[in-house]
C-alpha cells in the first residue's frame, strides 16, 4: 500500500504539500518512527543504526522542561526494551536547571537507568564529569565510559551502533 506522508527532511525544510511522494507502507512507518526523535532546544536525539541505542547531543543550558522530556523519552524506552545503550555528546553543554533533579520523571529515569542501561558513553564531557563517570563505572551496574570529542568513533563502537 502506498500513502502520502511527509519525510522528516520535508518538515525540517518547510513542509510543502507538493513535496509529498508516494511511499511504501514500510518506508512510511520508518519515517513516522524517525519523527518521534527528540528535538528540543538543548537536547537533540541522534538517530542510530540500532533500536536499542539511544544517542543525544546536549547543547547549551538544559531547562527543566527539556530534562523532563528527555526523562519521559527514556522511561518509554525502558518500557520497550529490557536493556539499552546510551551515548551522550556534551561538547556544547553549559549546565542545567538545578531543580530538574526533583522532577518525578527525572528521578524515575535515573533510577531505572541503573537497571536498564547496559553501556553508557559520554563524549566531550568536562574534566570533572569524566572523572565522576570513571568513578561511578566502578560502583554502578552500568558499563560507563567517557570519551574525548576526538574519540567519538570509539564511543559509537563502544555502544554498538552508528549515527544514521
Amino acid at each position: 500500500m502506498n500513502v502520502a506522508v511527509p519525510l522528516v527532511r520535508d518538515i525540517e525544510e518547510g513542509f510543502q504539500p507538493q513535496s509529498l511522494a508516494l511511499r511504501s507502507e514500510t518506508e512510511t512507518i520508518e519515517r513516522i518512527m524517525m519523527m518521534k526523535h527528540l528535538n528540543l532546544p538543548s537536547v537533540r536525539q541522534i538517530p542510530t543504526s540500532s533500536d536499542t541505542v539511544y544517542a543525544f547531543e546536549i547543547t547549551g543550558h538544559v531547562s527543566d522542561d527539556d530534562a523532563e522530556a528527555l526523562a519521559e523519552h527514556m522511561n518509554d524506552a525502558f518500557d520497550k526494551h529490557e536493556k539499552v545503550n546510551m551515548l551522550m555528546k556534551l561538547d556544547g553543554y553549559t549546565g542545567s536547571d538545578k531543580d530538574a533533579i526533583f522532577d518525578g520523571e527525572v528521578i524515575e529515569s535515573r533510577w531505572r537507568s541503573l537497571f536498564n542501561v547496559e553501556k553508557y558513553a559520554v563524549v566531550g564531557a568536562p574534566d570533572g564529569a569524566s572523572k565522576m563517570i570513571a568513578f561511578m563505572d566502578k560502583i554502578l551496574p552500568v558499563d560507563a565510559k567517557s570519551f574525548a570529542s576526538h574519540e567519538e568513533a570509539m564511543a559509537w563502537e563502544f555502544v554498538g551502533a552508528k549515527a544514521v
